[in-house]
């Protein structure tokens, strides 16, 4: 039903034209996506938000996972054990979700992060839902919203590379934030935060926090399963292009080869003093830029 409308809505996001727009960096800027709907229970969950942000590069998704209310109703697959007569409505189990469904039960199809072609390394997946406040009610958003802002917050304050996690960047904010649709346990966290969710814990005297910093990349490990090496990443590749595009159409000589590095060189040791990187080396002369690379109007600075 709502998942399948969901993906039609969605799949506008990876199938046409303005798929392509906004994968074009010279058209529009931005750098986060920030989903607004349910998660989904299906497999390759939520995959055109994550595939978009992987199409543009210098972007990161953050996603929504199904509400707790979404997996409890959910028949196939199941979050719980089976229902009995001596247990009509039994408890959701974090263990389940991990897994994608009870499998005991062998459900037709598991529920799944965003894979790795999909962009897994490029989106963030963010649960429980939040509870909010409004004319003496109480109502259940999605948490991507609130997220965003502490995202956006770090760059205001000039911290790019740092972790939007815990006391002094994680603690989400709003006038009518009362709490959260579900309370996680350490053992819930213990098999969510592995499987790439970034859980919303209460803390007493501190408030709702991002307890996690994870991608969704977390069935192959690297350093792009932390979702702050992503932001950095993001953040170099943005500040080199920047560089970059003011030598468009500049002879590829020794000159301008040395231009360009030592841009690139201070760019660099500017993010080495903030911390975004412990080292680095830019390298753009006669060794990566050869006679066909100039002959194919092309100029190449290799960053590592």
């Amino acid at each position: 039903g709502s998942d399948d409308r969901l993906d039609e809505i969605l799949n506008v996001l990876s199938e046409t034209n303005i798929a392509r727009t906004l994968a074009d960096r010279n058209i529009i800027t931005f750098r986060y996506v920030v989903d607004t709907f349910d998660g989904q229970v299906q497999t390759n969950s939520k995959h055109q938000l994550a595939l978009l942000a992987k199409n543009r590069q210098k972007c990161l998704a953050i996603i929504n996972a199904p509400s707790m209310e979404k997996f409890k109703n959910s028949v196939d697959p199941r979050f719980t054990e089976s229902p009995s007569s001596t247990n009509p409505s039994p408890l959701l189990k974090a263990k389940y979700i991990a897994d994608g469904g009870n499998l005991e039960l062998n459900p037709s199809f598991r529920f799944t992060l965003p894979d790795e072609d999909s962009g897994a390394k490029f989106c963030g997946v963010f649960a429980p839902f939040l509870t909010i406040r409004e004319n003496g009610k109480n109502f259940n958003i999605p948490p991507a919203a609130h997220v965003s802002n502490n995202f956006i917050r770090k760059f205001v304050t000039g911290e790019p590379y740092s972790i939007v996690a815990g006391q002094k960047r994680g603690v989400l904010s709003g006038s009518n934030l009362v709490g959260l649709e579900y309370d996680f346990s350490q053992d819930d966290r213990d098999f969510l935060e592995p499987f790439g969710y970034n859980p919303i814990v209460f803390e007493r005297g501190v408030g709702l926090t991002i307890k996690g910093n994870k991608t969704a990349q977390q069935g192959i490990q690297s350093a792009l399963s932390s979702a702050h090496v992503r932001e950095a990443m993001i953040y170099i590749e943005d500040g080199l292009a920047e560089i970059l595009k003011n030598y468009l159409f500049e002879f590829n000589s020794a000159q301008t080869r040395l231009e360009i590095k030592t841009l690139a060189d201070n760019f660099m040791e500017s993010v080495k003093k903030d911390g975004g990187v412990y080292d680095y080396k830019n390298i753009m002369d006669g060794s990566n830029n050869t006679s066909e690379v100039i002959d194919n109007n092309m100029g190449i600075l290799d960053t590592f």
